[in-house]
């Protein structure tokens, strides 16, 4: 009973350092125990302080009006932030856009002309960016993820276990490929990496 405790208690302690790595080296049973302490709301905590939301509504011709999103975040990469998103979430606005009567694009609760501040949307990889002003990122009130040389890997890898429990899909190679393909002035590289 108190080796028990003690595990569990050094568990909690160790996960508020923990990274990849040291998460998937643990045993089943031992990734419970962090699964059921303080880590996954601290997880979710630093999640909802980077990401926000992308989204429209769109009142049709005809019909109720409909919501739509997606999720974004702000990156700077050494020369001012930009604001990120899948390709898909912008295309899918544009295609909506022209086929209602009335759209409203936003930012969290900032009203976003989207169309009039992209930088650059690539469908492969799937990534749309976006010119923000200090005002707007103030209004959006998201912290800001930068990319630094001896930051980023830790980014990335953070990034993955935060994007993992939302998707089927495998976010940590997502997040390495967006970093990868992002240049410090919002502009997607037109190369991709295998």
């Amino acid at each position: 009973m108190i080796r028990e405790f003690v595990l569990r208690e050094w568990l909690y302690l160790r996960s508020r350092w923990a990274t990849p790595a040291w998460l998937d080296a643990l045993s089943y049973e031992h990734k419970k125990i962090v699964a059921t302490g303080p880590f996954p709301r601290r997880l979710r905590r630093l999640a909802a302080a980077h990401v926000g939301m992308f989204s429209w509504v769109m009142v049709p011709h005809e019909g109720n009006p409909e919501i739509h999103n997606g999720s974004m975040f702000l990156l700077d990469c050494g020369q001012g932030p930009f604001l990120v998103t899948a390709g898909h979430v912008y295309t899918g606005y544009l295609a909506q856009r022209d086929s209602a009567k009335r759209n409203i694009c936003q930012i969290g609760n900032l009203e976003f002309h989207a169309e009039d501040r992209l930088i650059d949307l690539q469908k492969r990889p799937d990534i749309a960016t976006f010119r923000v002003t200090d005002h707007e990122i103030q209004i959006i009130g998201k912290q800001i993820v930068t990319h630094t040389a001896a930051s980023w890997p830790w980014i990335v890898q953070l990034a993955g276990v935060i994007t993992q429990a939302h998707s089927n899909e495998n976010w940590e190679q997502v997040i390495a490929a967006t970093a990868a393909h992002i240049r410090p002035d919002g502009r997607i590289l037109h190369q991709v990496l295998a």
